[in-house]
């Protein structure tokens, strides 16, 4: 898996070039990517255009296409797994093929409800985890909420995603829209 994340290359993913254990420690020698991360972009309140929160979603869909193509799920997409349009960390990616998955793997503001209910898990949990991120950078606040990741994975579980529109009025119906395809319970 490892020399897998090492071949593979595209522009909208971060380069791993080795991963390796040198005396005990693991590590992972990649591509150095500067700017901010979405998530600090959030957790500052920046507002992000909605055409550039587009253009970033794009890029990162077709990094995660582009994985999936090669037999990769990336299992952790989240704006602070995202940088630009470059996608992040398929460091849970590799363990989760290697079978290293003791539990719920992600983050539970966009983990995809599948992943949750320990169902079988391919690329359309990436799709769901990227709407989320999408969500959370248009309207500045991820899809479901909760006091702690109980609450926050509990609502999912129990509730449909809210709209958009309700929490961004301004957000065009059709970005709404193919926001809320992607935030659909059910990967079907």
């Amino acid at each position: 898996e490892a020399r897998l994340l090492a071949r593979f290359n595209h522009p909208n993913v971060v380069q791993v070039y080795s991963i390796g254990d040198h005396e005990g420690q693991p590590y992972i020698e990649m591509e150095l990517v500067t700017g901010g991360q979405l998530d600090r972009m959030i957790l500052e309140g920046q507002p992000i255009d909605e055409v550039q929160a587009l253009k970033i979603a794009v890029g990162v869909a077709e990094g995660l296409h582009s994985a999936q193509g090669v037999g990769l799920i990336h299992r952790d997409v989240k704006p602070g797994n995202i940088m630009h349009a470059e996608l992040l960390d398929f460091g849970t990616a590799a363990a989760a093929a290697q079978g290293e998955q003791a539990g719920i793997v992600g983050t539970p503001y966009y983990v995809a409800p599948e992943v949750v209910r320990k169902q079988p898990v391919d690329f359309r949990a990436d799709i769901y985890s990227l709407g989320a991120s999408l969500f959370h950078l248009i309207a500045l606040r991820p899809p479901f909420q909760g006091a702690d990741r109980r609450e926050v994975v509990r609502a999912r579980l129990q509730h449909a995603a809210p709209s958009l529109t309700e929490i961004a009025p301004h957000v065009q119906p059709t970005t709404a829209h193919v926001v809320a395809r992607m935030l659909e319970a059910d990967p079907d």
